[in-house]
């Protein structure tokens, strides 16, 4: 979709703001370029397929109108999350049933695989459910936003390496140029790794982090306590002013 369909798009009930017509520019380049990634041995490119890359455009498009200021990164795709949706920490079955998703369910497209649940995606929206206004205000994303498989098997999950995390800085950055991100955090290690490679080469903000616990693997009560904390905080510090 480029920027006059943007504009045009009869599904969008929502004002565009002529301010944000350069962000919408750059947007379209970030999908571009997620776009045109060559898919190599052990990574697929889910934004070759319509219907990832349509779902991706459509939630930054909406975290543009809502003015998202803060940013969540994780690792990478999963198989049966971010993989198959576009969207990061998000499965077929959270596009379908959750209610962060209900008023805006239109634009995405998830009929093929909306039995699927993905146990970290809920993790994080059982803290949306908890906390609605948190879905408005955060940007969702990954450190590498390709999926890393184990050889001949799509349906798995690989760590990123150290060069897939440099690879992905580059979206990450571009991520920054379209968004005006006051806060932005790490789920896990290669996600804080990343932040703190581009903190290291003054790509992004010089912002203070937390690095939340990963939800998986018993993490799923930490998680909620770090996140949940730490969102409540940076509300007050905004309510302030600061």
């Amino acid at each position: 979709m480029n920027l006059d369909e943007f504009i045009l798009h009869p599904s969008l009930n929502y004002d565009i703001s002529p301010q944000l017509l350069p962000k919408m520019k750059l947007l379209e380049d970030l999908m571009q370029k997620l776009t045109s990634f060559e898919e190599i041995d052990l990574v697929a490119n889910p934004f070759k397929n319509p219907l990832q890359k349509n779902n991706l455009l459509e939630y930054l498009k909406y975290h543009l109108y809502t003015q998202a200021f803060i940013l969540i990164i994780g690792e990478a795709s999963g198989h049966k999350g971010c993989n198959l949706t576009g969207i990061p920490f998000t499965s077929g079955y959270i596009l379908a049933n959750h209610r962060s998703y209900r008023l805006i369910q239109k634009y995405y497209q998830f009929e093929p695989i909306k039995h699927i649940k993905e146990n970290s995606a809920k993790i994080v929206h059982d803290f949306f459910f908890q906390n609605p206004l948190a879905f408005d205000h955060i940007v969702l994303w990954n450190a590498f936003p390709f999926h890393p498989h184990k050889e001949n098997n799509l349906n798995s999950n690989r760590t990123p390496t150290k060069k897939e995390i440099l690879q992905g800085s580059e979206f990450l950055v571009a991520l920054f140029e379209i968004f005006d991100f006051k806060s932005y955090h790490a789920i896990g290690h290669k996600a804080q790794i990343a932040l703190n490679l581009l903190k290291e080469e003054n790509k992004i903000p010089l912002f203070e982090f937390q690095t939340f616990r990963h939800p998986s693997f018993g993490g799923k009560t930490q998680f909620l306590k770090q996140i949940t904390e730490n969102y409540q905080k940076i509300l007050q510090m905004k309510g302030a002013g600061k």
